[in-house]
């Protein structure tokens, strides 16, 4: 049978594992190659961005460090302090008004207000701003700085270079808002420190049309250390923005900012922005004072970041710089496509190296199998091919050869053992006629013992069977009798029970009958007590109201008496008389109550001796009662007994007939199962015999299959 046809033949898999193996070495190198270069492309672009980050927050550190030095150096200046000094006073003299008229509304534009020196201005402020004018504008000009402003100890701006709408103004007021310039100025004023520099946040700055701007400042200090007034420069946007907007090494996408603490932009390369920044690059770069990180921008793209803090005064900044990851990474994409291109190249030179070399390998290796699938088949006379070959396939044919060879022997060797098996063949027969016999000759003998023996066997089981039945038929006799028996015994026992049932009920009734008449002897008794209790109470009453009835006739009496005084003492005893009449009125009410209370008393006592007299007849028959209730409870205990004994020989009676029942039951069931048991074994003995007879015709029919084999070999 043909094998390895199909897909998994060699002269598939071969060339497969090689296009395979050169397929995945060239894809293996190709994406290990574009992940190294893109790790090596983000590196290098990290440093980069942290260089440049790092050069341009050097630069506005450079300005903001200025700035510091600079103020500094005005602040501590003759010609400042004494500019302070003037215009203050020159500022008190003019008015504010004034001065705004003069320096602002003459002057309608920036340039005109910045330019005025003060030529037709002839008052004191006038005279001082001609003499500090100049120098204060070319100071800025030079310095690259949009603003210098001077401050009284009052909060008013006495001094600008460009003159804009707040200057002669107070910008220290209760009413006004809060401002970052205000609370810079105010600050200052109220510190009073020589050293102290403070700086003012990008705020929407009114006089520049709500544009952001930011400002630093210090005090003006005299030679004795007195603060004369505040000195207010506002930060240089241009150097700032300049600093930002070089986009040298940031490629297209990237830009360079400058943040707040807050997140939001201070400046940009086209000016300060109000854009909040939310990243996590600016919480690592607050306590790193440096850090880069790549997150998602608004846009949704993937950025590489850099921040690095700047100091701004008081106030902590941070200089941060982007580009796009995919600027970043695009050499190595441009790397990845150039890999795929020679990656398919080299796939297709590959892929046609293996198709030559499978073809050189699997042709010798086809006719090799070929010939080993013809020896299968039998043909052992064909040439066996590339024997001439000193390869591996060589190898294989001269093992093919041996192979063949073999065969040949083991064919030779086939033959041989076959005569020789025909030979044994014909004595195994003989011998097996000589078993035939003796089996043939034994086996009978003992079959015809074996049916004499079952002969008997019948005989004896027929005679146990009819001595089975009769013993049966007996026990069911003495069964149903038993059974007879044992229902009269329990019809007797129900009887008694039922009896002493009813014993029972009766003497429990007599319990409770006994209890009764107790309770209502206790009760009878209890009840005597009562109204001879009452009776007493009543003589009681009685004896209470005679004496009532004595203090009713004193009372009379003295009534009387006291009548007979009133009217002894004439017109003066009227009012006595008739108290006296109306107290004898009383007494007689008394009186008559009394008799009406004595009367009732008598009444009740007659009434009550009655009540006593009817308890006694009462107390008596309830005696009576309850000794007769005594005799009835003992004769119904001696007739319980009597019953229990009546219960007990009936039960034992009962007892002694159900166990002669279960006896004949066991008698019964025993004299069925050796019927069953002899009906079976007379069974076994006719299939024992028809068994027998069935061997002797198998052993017959053995033999002669023997013989008939014997004669056909």
């Amino acid at each position: 049978m043909q094998t390895g046809v199909g897909f998994f033949t060699l002269s598939k898999k071969i060339p497969s594992l090689v296009i395979g193996a050169a397929l995945l070495s060239t894809l293996a190198i190709g994406i290990s190659s574009v992940l190294s270069g893109s790790s090596i492309l983000e590196e290098a672009s990290k440093t980069r961005l942290e260089a440049l980050t790092a050069s341009r927050a050097t630069q506005i550190n450079e300005i903001f460090q200025r700035l510091k030095t600079d103020l500094n150096l005005l602040g501590q200046t003759p010609s400042t302090i004494k500019g302070v000094v003037s215009f203050t006073m020159g500022f008190g003299s003019s008015g504010r008004s004034g001065l705004r008229k003069k320096y602002i509304t003459n002057n309608p534009t920036p340039e005109d207000r910045k330019a005025y020196d003060g030529e037709d201005d002839f008052s004191f402020y006038g005279q001082q701003h001609k003499q500090n004018h100049p120098y204060f504008r070319s100071l800025i000009e030079s310095y690259g700085y949009p603003e210098l402003m001077l401050f009284d100890l009052k909060g008013n701006m006495i001094y600008s270079v460009n003159k804009r709408d707040d200057f002669a103004s107070k910008i220290i007021k209760k009413d006004e808002p809060d401002s970052p310039l205000k609370t810079l100025v105010q600050t200052l004023i109220d510190e009073k420190k020589t050293d102290l520099v403070l700086a003012a946040d990008y705020f929407s700055y009114p006089s520049l049309a709500g544009q952001k701007a930011a400002f630093a400042g210090r005090g003006i200090f005299a030679q004795d250390g007195n603060l004369e007034g505040v000195i207010v420069l506002q930060v240089p946007d241009k150097g700032i923005n300049a600093i930002l907007g070089d986009r040298s090494g940031l490629g297209e996408s990237g830009r360079m900012m400058l943040v707040g603490n807050d997140g939001l932009l201070r400046g940009t390369s086209t000016g300060p922005g109000t854009s909040k920044l939310d990243l996590p690059v600016l919480s690592a770069a607050k306590s790193q004072k440096f850090a880069t990180d790549v997150s998602v921008s608004e846009d949704g793209r993937n950025t590489l970041y850099a921040a690095q803090t700047v100091s701004f005064f008081d106030k902590v900044w941070f200089v941060l710089s982007e580009q796009e990851m995919d600027e970043i990474l695009k050499p190595a994409h441009d790397l990845s496509n150039r890999i795929l291109i020679t990656s398919v190249a080299l796939f297709i030179l590959i892929g046609a190296v293996g198709m030559y070399a499978s073809r050189s390998i699997v042709s010798p290796l086809q006719k090799i199998t070929q010939a080993m699938m013809n020896i299968a088949n039998g043909d052992l006379e064909q040439e066996t091919p590339a024997l001439s070959r000193s390869d591996e396939i060589g190898s294989m044919a001269h093992a093919v050869e041996v192979f063949k060879n073999n065969e040949k022997e083991a064919v030779y060797l086939r033959q041989s053992q076959e005569a020789e098996r025909i030979r044994s063949e014909a004595d195994k027969m003989q011998a097996m006629l000589e078993i035939a016999d003796g089996l043939e000759q034994r086996t009978g003998e003992a079959i015809q013992q074996m049916n004499t023996v079952i002969e008997m066997l019948k005989s004896n089981s027929s005679e146990m069977a009819q001595t089975s039945q009769a013993t049966r038929t007996k026990a069911q006799d003495v069964q149903s009798f038993a059974q007879t028996t044992s229902l009269n015994v329990s019809t007797v026992a129900s009887a008694t029970q039922q009896l002493k049932e009813s014993s029972l009920e009766i003497a429990h009734e007599m319990d409770k009958a006994t209890h009764t008449t107790k309770d209502a002897s206790e009760a009878v008794s209890g009840a005597m007590q009562v109204v001879e209790g009452l009776s007493q109470s009543v003589e009681s009453i009685g004896d209470i109201v005679e004496l009532i009835q004595n203090i009713a006739e004193q009372t009379n009496l003295l009534s009387l008496n006291a009548t007979i005084e009133a009217a002894r003492a004439g017109e003066a005893g009227k009012g006595f008389s008739v108290v006296a009449s109306e107290v004898k009125g009383l007494a007689m009410q008394t009186a008559d109550a009394t008799e009406g209370v004595s009367e009732k008393i008598a009444q009740i006592n007659s009434e009550t001796e009655l009540v006593i007299k009817a308890l006694k007849d009462i107390s008596d028959k309830v005696f009576e009662v309850q000794n007769a209730s005594v005799g009835i409870a003992s004769a119904t205990e001696e007739q319980n007994t009597s019953i229990d004994d009546i219960n007990q020989s009936v039960g034992e009676a009962s007892s002694g007939t159900q166990h002669i029942s279960d006896y004949m039951e066991d008698l019964t069931q025993h004299s069925e199962e050796t019927n069953a048991s002899v009906e079976n074994m007379h069974t076994a003995i006719g299939e024992l015999a028809h068994s027998f007879t069935v061997l002797g015709n198998e052993i017959d029919a053995f033999v002669s299959s023997i013989r008939n084999t014997s004669n056909k070999g």
